[in-house]
């Protein structure tokens, strides 16, 4: 985390998904050493028991797929595309 902030050019959105996973692996961490046992609080029905850290994690996880996705779709689009061959050789 401090080598993205310090070094790279890393956008709000990266930032926010990177502190939202140390923040969530903070949270169990100091519940598995506290406790010896991360407490899951959060009952929805028909999905396993899960804590806020767990969101957070989760949450951070989808912002740095999505920003990975959407910088791939801006590489696509900006580069320049090869022309198909119109015919397949042997």
């Amino acid at each position: 985390a401090f080598l993205l902030v310090r070094h790279a050019k890393a956008s709000l959105r990266e930032l926010l998904a990177v502190s939202f996973v140390i923040a969530g692996a903070g949270g169990n961490l100091v519940d598995r050493v506290t406790r010896g046992f991360v407490v899951d609080f959060l009952r929805v029905p028909h999905w396993p028991v899960f804590n806020v850290a767990d969101v957070a994690i989760c949450v951070g996880y989808g912002l740095l797929l999505l920003g990975a996705f959407e910088t791939r779709a801006e590489k696509g689009a900006s580069s320049p595309r090869r022309a198909e061959p119109s015919h397949r050789c042997c």
